[in-house]
């Protein structure tokens, strides 16, 4: 009996950028560096992560996925983000996944009264771009902890994504799960000139307050890991981008097809 696999499934369409880290042809050579996987879409050299400040791929995380892993200080990976393929269409309507798992939930800065997260996926090294970040905050400040999802400013750093499923996206300590050191999917879909929509496991967020995003930011220098909010502790399994609105039931397909690489039901 031939048994398709889901990843043959997985949307392809619109496919601009995809670091599958779980497959062969998606890990270190000798340099460190990663190529993505997308290259049959037209280009012809792969975009490539680089890693910074010792930054490490990791064959075992959580038992069995693989990805690059990041310390919380100052690692991170980089890529080109101002080639072709890393420009946003003409009506800015892109979809973004990604597999994180995070080890805390990032401590407050004692040089200053800004809070102290940690960034995930940033597009512009900066105040413009768009991004998302776990982040606790200052006793002395009004930002959330949570999960957030907006342009990398002030004004949306009080926005958090909450509540998922009936499981809370906040510290324990704050009423929340516990829901680090384990594998999420998150997909944002940005609908311009609506705001983005935000996706857990292939179940989308009611709970979550955005801001219209109409610059995803090509620029010189795209991050995993690191931003205006701090490092990334933890680890990334997997990173896809379109340059096309993926459909609700598209998103839970992407979330289906690759889940079972990660221990998720």
């Amino acid at each position: 009996m031939i048994i398709s696999s889901p990843m043959s499934k997985f949307p392809k369409e619109g496919l601009v950028l995809f670091w599958n880290f779980q497959h062969g042809r998606c890990q270190p050579d000798d340099s460190g560096v990663i190529r993505d996987m997308a290259t049959p879409n037209g280009w012809s050299n792969a975009t490539t992560l680089t890693p910074v400040n010792g930054a490490e791929f990791s064959y075992d995380i959580g038992g069995f996925a693989k990805g690059i892993s990041l310390d919380g200080l100052n690692q991170s990976y980089s890529f080109d983000g101002s080639v072709s393929h890393c420009a946003a269409p003409a009506d800015w309507n892109i979809t973004e996944m990604h597999w994180w798992r995070s080890r805390t939930w990032g401590v407050d800065n004692p040089s200053t009264a800004l809070p102290w997260g940690q960034n995930g996926v940033v597009w512009k090294n900066g105040s413009a771009g768009l991004g998302w970040w776990y982040m606790d905050y200052n006793p002395n400040s009004s930002f959330n902890r949570g999960i957030g999802i907006g342009r990398m400013a002030s004004s949306v750093w009080s926005k958090v994504y909450s509540d998922h499923n009936g499981e809370t996206f906040d510290k324990p300590s704050d009423g929340g799960g516990d829901v680090l050191n384990k594998w999420y999917c998150g997909v944002t879909r940005n609908p311009y000139p609506s705001a983005p929509d935000w996706f857990i496991n292939g179940v989308e967020s009611t709970d979550i307050q955005q801001v219209v995003v109409n610059n995803w930011a090509q620029d010189a220098t795209a991050l995993f890991g690191d931003g205006p909010d701090g490092p990334w502790d933890g680890q990334f399994g997997m990173f896809a981008r379109w340059n096309r609105l993926l459909s609700d039931e598209e998103i839970k397909l992407v979330f289906d097809a690759t889940k079972g690489y990660f221990g998720v039901q």
